[in-house]
């Protein structure tokens, strides 16, 4: 018999000190220090972790004699050979961690303070109002309990396997989130085919699955079309096939393939329904690895994940390798205006990365090497994540749906302005797709040679909105500073210019901006007639395709006289009471007039609650045709009277009454 003592009994002084002798052992000095047992069992109140050690000068490491520093080293070598004075070891919560799906697996983990650039993830759609998960490190070592794979070991090969169970998942429980929108079916593009990856043959089938490729294509032609895919085809074509079948699918489109890409109508009638076709698919094969079709795809053909693990002290650690998304963001595929639409539009993504798998679909996101429960992180009904895990609008990299908010497509033109196109003539087709969807979409946004219609704010009650209004929003794109124009498209349309693109104002602003409302327009038909605005925003889809990158428009506007050229272009203008007003005015094109009989006017397009006007300033070139100069804000703060600037001196921020005179024109 056993006695509550016997099996109680505290180890003695000297066993305790054995025992923390060998969890020491093969440790430096500084990591004998830390606690493991303390450090990955201690509560986290904070999302941004616990301090443990610096981890400077690099010199006091010792990863040849120390278990942790080599393990630490493994890890982060490219955080630790970046030139900062500071780097800290720090101890985080997976509690605290909301992307990724972190708080489904309850431990304690360790990482650098090393962060993601919000430039580079705003530049790629995580927005500022949903960054805040990427301001955490993005790579980490955990524990590994024995018998519980909370970080699973990535090998050569993908795991198609665990790529199947998120499919499967997704299919059975995002029955309304991840279902074919209203985009219409691919039986409406009668020269859809695909390709029979058991026979290589291309066909005309309009009813089974399949899935979609989107890859960097490289610098290489479009190939001869054939009614079969030769033998011999670059790595990722070959590969693309081989993960079809892989996953239960026998048809794949790619377009290199599947459109022909000598008969010009073939093109004119499937790329403006590049979502019909990526909605449609079962599943997005992208490819964000390599910067050419030869690159192959990782996990098909044999990957060198880093994943270091070792064991220190009682703990078995491993290493979870960069957050996919990182890769992602960072990848040749990411940079690309035309792939930028593809991952849009898709229900669902596999992305290969060089290091592992990551799944996105409208309703959850998941990758090969964090073994998380999504019933855990979903809502009740499982249709997608609990918004708290979501990046805004987005799941993380890509919006749950198109169409949402009336503000979405202004994110989507910013982001894809910042996009690389080889032929800048595919500015406004690289875009059709994702343009067509908003039109497809409950807000029904229209536009016009990609300058939407913005409809009414949510909050926008107060103010009034017409077709006209709404597109006097969407003129209120600026360029970046030092950009030229685009030939072939209009001067008033963003995608004449290049560059990136931002809006005057943000969504948190946009309903405190109330568009132009004594503003006419009418469009320049192909046969030379104008159609007034109401009627070509009414019967959109039978005027569309017949308009010419003329506008004519009517309205009040402020004439103005050049009075310098420098850095800070400066106009004269006149206020009611006849007092001469100078403002100053930064023109970021490379190219302007410099006569100074050239005609210059500023043309109201919207103003906030203070009354502060945002205008298209605009130059004459032949009698009664203008361009878009540039475009900017008339406050009190860029005017000067000759007493001085007048922002100095006046209280109230409304600028003075401006002198205006009610003028017609064109805009092209």
């Amino acid at each position: 018999m056993i006695t509550r003592s016997q099996s109680k009994k505290r180890p003695t002084r000297m066993q305790r000190a054995q025992a923390k002798s060998l969890k020491q052992k093969g440790l430096c000095s500084a990591c004998r220090a830390i606690d493991l047992d303390i450090v990955l069992n201690r509560t986290h109140g904070t999302r941004r972790g616990i301090k443990i050690r610096d981890m400077r000068p690099l010199d006091q490491l010792a990863p040849d004699s120390c278990l942790l520093c080599k393990l630490l080293v493994a890890t982060f070598d490219k955080e630790f050979s970046e030139k900062r004075a500071e780097i800290y070891l720090r101890s985080f919560s997976s509690n605290q961690v909301f992307s990724g799906g972190w708080p489904s697996v309850n431990t304690n983990m360790l990482s650098l303070d090393q962060f993601v650039s919000h430039d580079l993830a705003r530049a790629n759609g995580i927005r500022s109002s949903n960054a805040l998960a990427y301001e955490l490190p993005l790579k980490y070592l955990v524990p590994q309990p024995k018998g519980v794979e909370i970080v699973r070991k990535v090998g050569r090969r993908a795991s198609f396997n665990l790529a199947q169970e998120w499919l499967g998942f997704c299919r059975q429980h995002h029955t309304q989130s991840c279902d074919v929108s209203t985009s219409g079916a691919v039986s409406s593009i009668s020269t859809f085919k695909l390709i029979d990856c058991e026979t290589r043959t291309i066909v005309s089938v309009s009813d089974q699955p399949y899935a979609t490729l989107s890859y960097v294509w490289g610098s290489g032609s479009a190939p001869i079309f054939s009614d079969v895919v030769p033998p011999n085809q670059p790595k990722t074509i070959e590969d693309a096939i081989q993960v079809t079948k892989t996953l239960g699918l026998r048809y794949l489109w790619i377009d290199r393939f599947c459109i022909n890409q000598q008969i010009a109508e073939e093109i004119e009638e499937q790329v403006p329904k590049m979502d019909v076709i990526y909605n449609n698919s079962e599943l997005t094969i992208i490819v964000a690895a390599g910067e050419d079709p030869d690159y192959g795809i990782p996990g098909i053909r044999d990957r060198a994940p880093s994943q270091p693990h070792g064991k220190v002290g009682n703990y078995y650690l491993v290493s979870t390798m960069d957050d996919p998304v990182l890769n992602i963001l960072r990848s040749k595929w990411a940079t690309r205006a035309w792939t930028y639409q593809e991952g849009i539009l898709s229900r669902r993504r596999l992305i290969f990365t060089d290091d592992q798998l990551y799944f996105e679909c409208s309703g959850m996101r998941c990758a090969e090497a964090l073994n998380t429960d999504l019933k855990s992180l979903h809502t009740r009904n499982q249709q997608r994540f609990k918004a708290k895990y979501c990046h805004g609008s987005n799941i993380c990299l890509f919006p749950r749906e198109i169409g949402r908010k009336g503000w979405e497509i202004v994110d989507r033109i910013e982001e894809y302005s910042r996009k690389s196109l080889t032929k800048g003539s595919d500015i406004l087709n690289g875009l059709q797709g994702i343009l067509r969807a908003y039109e497809r979409s409950t807000q029904g946004i229209k536009n016009c040679f990609g300058v939407p219609v913005i409809p009414r704010a949510p909050r926008q009650t107060h103010m009034q909105w017409s077709p006209e209004a709404g597109f006097c929003i969407g003129l209120c794109w600026d360029v970046a500073e030092g950009s030229s124009r685009r030939e072939g498209f209009p001067s008033w349309s963003w995608s004449g210019w290049h560059g990136k693109i931002e809006w005057m104002f943000d969504e948190l602003l946009w309903p405190d901006n109330q568009g132009n409302t004594n503003m006419m327009i009418w469009v320049q038909l192909q046969d030379g007639s104008f159609l007034t605005w109401d009627k070509y925003y009414h019967e959109y889809d039978a005027y569309n395709r017949k308009i010419t990158p003329i506008l004519r428009m009517a309205t009040w506007v402020i004439p103005l006289q050049l009075s310098t050229r420098h850095e800070m272009f400066t106009f004269q203008l006149k206020a009611v009471d006849g007092e001469t007003l100078f403002w100053r005015f930064k023109l970021k094109s490379l190219s302007y007039p410099t006569s100074e009989t050239t005609k210059w006017m500023a043309v109201p397009l919207a103003h906030d609650e203070f009354g502060t006007p945002v205008v298209l300033v605009v130059f004459e070139t032949e009698q009664g045709r203008y361009q878009k100069g540039g475009i900017g804000e008339i406050t009190f703060n860029n005017l000067e009277s000759a007493y001085g600037r007048l922002g100095l001196w006046r209280i109230n921020t409304k600028p003075p009454d401006l002198k205006k005179e009610y003028t017609k024109f064109d805009l092209a």
